[in-house]
C-alpha cells in the first residue's frame, strides 16, 4: 500500500537535497571567488527550491509541516544573524554583502509568500496583529474610553 504522506516527505526531502545542495555549492563559490553571478545562480535555485515545494505542496493538497516550517524560519534566522555578523565585522566586501542582502531578501519574500498561501492576506496580516483583550474598534488603547 502506497502512503501519500512519506511520499510527500521522500519527494520534499529530495528536491530540498538535490536543488538546496547545488544551490549552497553556487552561492559559497560566488561568495568564494567574489563573483556575485554565481552567487545568483544559488540563490535563484532557492527560489527553484522552494517552488517545487510549493507545487508539491499543491498536489497532495497539503500545507507546510511545523518541522517544514521551524527550519525555514531557524534557517532564516540563522542567515541573517552571519550577514548582520560579517557586516559588523568587516569581512564582507561589496560584492559579498551584495550577494548576501539578495539571499536575505530572497528569504523575506519567501517568507511573505508562505504567510499569504498559508493564511490569506488577511489572515497573514491577522496572525501578527491581536487587538488587546476588551479593546473597542477604534480604540488601539485597549482602555475603552
Amino acid at each position: 500500500m502506497v502512503n501519500p504522506v512519506i511520499e510527500r516527505s521522500v519527494l520534499v526531502f529530495s528536491t530540498w537535497t538535490a536543488l538546496g545542495m547545488l544551490s549552497l555549492a553556487l552561492f559559497l563559490q560566488g561568495l568564494e571567488a567574489n563573483q556575485y553571478g554565481t552567487a545568483l545562480a544559488g540563490i535563484l535555485l532557492v527560489i527553484a527550491a522552494f517552488v517545487a515545494h510549493m507545487v508539491i505542496n499543491a498536489l497532495y493538497r497539503t500545507g507546510y509541516t511545523a518541522g517544514e516550517t521551524a527550519l525555514g524560519l531557524a534557517t532564516f534566522g540563522v542567515v541573517a544573524l552571519l550577514v548582520v555578523i560579517g557586516f559588523a565585522t568587516g569581512r564582507l566586501d561589496e560584492r559579498d554583502f551584495l550577494a548576501c542582502l539578495s539571499l536575505v531578501a530572497v528569504l523575506m519574500v519567501g517568507f511573505l509568500s508562505y504567510l499569504v498561501t498559508r493564511y490569506g492576506l488577511r489572515g497573514a496580516y491577522s496572525t501578527f496583529h491581536h487587538k488587546p483583550e476588551g479593546s473597542a474598534d477604534g480604540d488601539a488603547d485597549g482602555d475603552a474610553r
